[in-house]
């Protein structure tokens, strides 16, 4: 996930709506036994999220779902940071977590026995979800046309992009698949440790030498 979108979710929350006090946000790296083909070793994930938020002064990496002996379901890696949370006596008012995620996980919730009815009704009506908006899809209808998501419209809050930003982490893997640039799509520390440790099909021997040219500007 870019890093934008944390920005983008704060401000609507925090100024836009004034309906949050945003203290935080986590990136939590799923655990290697997700299984999904595209996952690189979860210690490359780990150091490449905390090489992202280095310079972050509210968004931090949390890996205690790497740590389990399997993988963890989504509703139970929220519950365990909202407890872990709530006991650290951070703030005076209980601290509630949302998930921050983009359109295609809204949607992948209808995908019949994709996820558990109990799993999500923790997420939408125990926590809630932030959703950032996507060109071309009207979440409100998709929302408001679903028996599921309409049930918990109250506590999702759509997210509307002031900048327009549609870059894609899988749109980003294929880019180093084929040898291309990712300059300014990634935080330039997390393109050296790909580069370094040749993630996602980099190879150093096939990609190109740089080369300079000039634009009119």
């Amino acid at each position: 996930m870019h890093l934008l979108v944390f920005e983008q979710a704060r401000n609507y929350l925090m100024h836009d709506m004034n309906r949050y006090d945003v203290i935080g946000g986590f990136l939590s790296p799923v655990h290697d036994a997700y299984g999904k083909a595209s996952l690189v070793a979860q210690h490359h994930r780990i150091a490449m999220c905390e090489l992202a938020v280095a310079q972050s002064s509210w968004i931090s990496v949390q890996a205690w779902e790497t740590k389990q002996k399997g993988w963890t379901t989504t509703a139970e890696t929220m519950c365990k940071y909202q407890e872990a949370l709530n006991t650290s006596h951070l703030t005076e008012d209980p601290i509630r977590v949302k998930m921050l995620c983009g359109a295609d996980l809204l949607e992948s919730t209808l995908i019949p026995n994709l996820w558990s009815q109990e799993d999500l009704d923790l997420i939408f009506g125990t926590f809630g979800v932030v959703v950032i908006e996507r060109v071309g899809l009207d979440l409100a209808a998709l929302i408001s046309s679903t028996r599921l998501l309409s049930k918990y419209a109250h506590n999702i809050d759509i997210v509307p992009q002031k900048i327009t930003n549609t870059i894609s982490s899988t749109a980003v893997r294929e880019l180093i698949r084929k040898q291309q640039s990712i300059q300014y799509l990634t935080p330039e520390p997390v393109i050296h440790y790909i580069h370094e440790h040749e993630l996602f099909g980099y190879n150093k021997a096939a990609h190109p030498k740089p080369e300079y040219m000039k634009a009119r500007i």
